[in-house]
């Protein structure tokens, strides 16, 4: 998410469009991101989204150092108190470089909810368990027509034996 933000915002930044920054940030919080921070190469804020800049342990500036290198990335979990609620949040910040072109141009950092992972990871679990209960129940099912299937005749041919070892010698065994 941060590698196609920062690549959305790359044509802005170089122009300082602060605008439409600001437009792609409010989009992309829609969407599901706590925060989103955008710096210019000094590390100053340049576009976030308003509920952030509350928190200038975040918003103030860039984690990064000025000579980080392009696909370097910044990763740390946070709590965050937002809306009287306290998130746990993935904060992943990485630079912005223009193609051909060595020192960054500045970088984005964006938060994400780790509860809202944890949502779907619980969902896909379940859904997974779910799927799995019911291929172990299908192979039951299976195996238990097979066994019969195999049995069936079998205890056919045993219970015709039985009547014969008994005398009844007109009981035909059907094949």
């Amino acid at each position: 998410i941060a590698e196609y933000l920062a690549s959305l915002n790359l044509r802005p930044l170089v122009t300082w469009d602060t605008d439409a920054m600001q437009e792609t940030i409010d989009q992309q919080i829609e969407r599901g991101l706590v925060y989103i921070v955008i710096y210019n190469r000094d590390g100053v804020p340049l576009a976030a989204n308003a509920s952030i800049q509350a928190h200038p342990e975040i918003y103030d500036r860039s984690s990064l150092a000025a000579d980080v290198a392009d696909g370097a990335y910044e990763l740390k979990t946070r709590r965050l108190r937002s809306d009287d609620r306290l998130l746990s949040v993935l904060e992943v910040e990485r630079p912005i470089f223009a193609p051909g072109v060595a020192t960054k141009w500045g970088s984005i950092k964006i938060g994400h909810s780790l509860e809202d992972m944890s949502r779907e990871v619980r969902r896909t679990r379940r859904v997974l368990l779910l799927i799995g209960l019911a291929g172990v129940l299908i192979g039951l099912a299976a195996a238990a027509l097979l066994a019969r299937r195999v049995t069936r005749p079998l205890q056919k041919l045993v219970a015709g034996t039985v009547r014969i070892s008994q005398g009844d010698f007109c009981h035909r065994i059907e094949i």
